[in-house]
């Protein structure tokens, strides 16, 4: 059966496609863009360089044709005739960022591809990390925008594949924002503007995975169109969008009246890894509220979850190598308290038993809050 060469809008690779009826929707082998096969028979023959055998060659696969030179300047990926004569406009004087909606699944954002132009813009997101909020030992990625929600999911894993999405660079935190973006280079296989870096950041014991996802419809030619921006975590977004010109407008009080009436319980902030620990030593009762989890720092950070302190309104639990012990709520407790080398020695007495525990100062201000919100009966010494 003879094939026909057909270039890939989003990428320029070469694809050898059987005959398709026009107007249907076509997958490209190498950057997995969705596309239709146009409805005119001119612009089909314009695709088309020529007819080639089948024989040994794989039915949607690029060809092995050369790629397109790439326009001066530009780093990474592939670049497409479309893309040679990309020209990016000037930032849009109405290019204000729109909530579309906002719920416990997350806020979505729509706003002009033109923003993207904005270094401003682009680091809008809070160094924070997406899944549990803390700021330390965070590695920035890449937001990528594919053509539907659900296609930056796949890109992101192969690009994290690729080692082209992830800086993994301890410096990279403290880095200005302008100094920042010079560190990447531009989102393979995704139209201009919204091939340009835009960081979001990860924490070292969390995934990135269905954090954040994003969509873009671009005229190939002028860069034009508009973007879609989805953050699970809503306090994430609110910074975000406060950041990125929104601060006061309806929309930003909107965001902030969601985050007050869909409040994440403590569990839910806890990266994935560490709740899968506790589950192992800690299992919360269908009546009972957690409180916090408090880490012993005897251990790693990176060993978070194996052992510590946990307090729910019924019950505190502690978990070290030797011990496992449960204090009910009207229990008293005696807590003696001392600071050395910045970290504080915790010993805690109840039921004629003594435990010694080392925590962080972060450590100790989230256990007082939860003791207090669950009416402990405890002395601190």
């Amino acid at each position: 059966m003879a094939l026909k060469r057909i270039t890939c809008p989003m990428c320029g690779s070469v694809l050898a496609m059987p005959s398709a009826k026009a107007g249907a929707n076509i997958r490209c082998g190498k950057c997995n863009a969705r596309f239709p096969l146009p409805r005119s028979d001119d612009t089909i023959a314009g695709w088309m360089d020529d007819t080639v055998d089948d024989l040994g060659a794989d039915k949607y696969a690029p060809s092995k044709r050369p790629a397109a030179a790439q326009p001066p300047g530009a780093q990474g990926g592939t670049a497409s005739r479309t893309h040679e004569q990309f020209v990016p406009p000037p930032p849009s004087s109405e290019g204000e960022i729109r909530l579309v909606r906002a719920d416990k699944t997350g806020a979505l954002f729509e706003f002009p591809a033109d923003r993207l132009l904005e270094h401003s813009f682009r680091t809008a997101m809070p160094r924070l990390c997406v899944r549990c909020g803390i700021k330390n030992n965070i590695i920035p990625h890449l937001v990528i925008f594919g053509q539907e929600m659900m296609d930056c999911l796949t890109m992101e894993a192969e690009r994290v594949k690729e080692a082209v999405i992830v800086l993994n660079d301890p410096a990279a935190m403290t880095l200005p924002n302008d100094e920042l973006l010079k560190r990447f280079s531009k989102v393979p296989n995704v139209p201009q503007p919204a091939d340009l870096p835009m960081p979001y950041w990860v924490c070292d014991m969390c995934t990135a995975s269905k954090m954040v996802a994003a969509q873009a419809e671009i005229n190939f030619e002028t860069g034009a169109g508009s973007c879609r921006l989805m953050i699970t975590k809503l306090r994430i977004a609110e910074s975000f969008l406060a950041a990125a010109g929104g601060s006061g407008s309806k929309d930003h009080e909107e965001l902030k009246k969601q985050i007050a009436a869909v409040r994440e319980s403590p569990w839910e902030i806890l990266q994935e890894v560490v709740q899968n620990r506790l589950q192992q030593w800690f299992k919360i009762k269908d009546d009972e509220s957690f409180l916090a989890y408090v880490p012993d720092r005897t251990r790693m950070r990176a060993e978070d979850g194996m052992a510590g302190i946990v307090v729910t309104d019924q019950r505190m639990t502690l978990h070290t190598a030797a011990r496992h012990k449960e204090t009910p709520v009207a229990v008293a407790m005696e807590m003696e308290l001392s600071v050395s080398g910045g970290k504080s020695n915790l010993k805690i007495q109840t039921g004629g038993m003594e435990i010694g525990m080392i925590l962080d100062r972060e450590g100790v201000s989230g256990l007082r809050r939860a003791l207090i919100a669950g009416k402990y009966r405890v002395t601190w010494t």
